[in-house]
């Protein structure tokens, strides 16, 4: 399951989403919308699936590393429409029995 999320911060763009691997039989919600044979990439090296050393090995050491989860933080300044900003970036890599069973990403840009 693709989970796309956007408020009205984020401009009319995409501000997050998530990514799950879910069971057979999973009922969605109808209004849902399928990908049908879409492929979902992501410009980071994982992937739903992946084992956690494999992730290690390709996002590094993460900022936070607990027992099912690996976070991961970013922070840096810019400049929009010369305006200073923070751009605050977070991956968090949820894991179920040593392998990827969901990814999360956010951004949010602060003045």
């Amino acid at each position: 399951m693709l989970w796309l999320e956007s408020g009205e911060i984020n401009g009319g763009t995409v501000g997050s989403f998530q990514w799950h691997r879910l069971n057979n039989g999973v009922l969605f919600d109808p209004r849902c919308k399928l990908l049908g044979g879409a492929k979902v990439e992501i410009p980071i090296e994982s992937r739903l699936g992946m084992a956690t050393a494999d992730v290690l090995r390709s996002l590094g050491r993460p900022t936070v590393n607990q027992a099912d989860r690996l976070i991961y933080v970013h922070e840096h300044e810019l400049t929009i429409r010369g305006e200073p900003f923070t751009s605050f970036n977070v991956v968090m890599i949820d894991l179920r029995g040593g392998h990827v069973s969901a990814i999360k990403v956010s951004k949010t840009t602060s003045s």
